[in-house]
C-alpha cells in the first residue's frame, strides 16, 4: 500500500515539474517574441 502511494506521489511530482517547465518555456518564448517585435518597431 505504501509503495503504491509513494509511486503516485512521485509521478504527481514529476508531472508538476514538467508542467512548470513547459510554462517557463512558454513565458520565455513570449518575452523573446515581444522583445524582438519591440526591436523591429523601434
Amino acid at each position: 500500500m505504501t509503495g503504491i502511494l509513494f509511486t503516485f506521489a512521485f509521478s504527481w511530482q514529476s508531472i508538476v515539474i514538467v508542467v512548470l517547465a513547459l510554462l517557463a518555456l512558454t513565458v520565455a518564448e513570449t518575452v523573446f517574441i515581444l522583445l524582438r517585435m519591440k526591436k523591429q518597431n523601434g
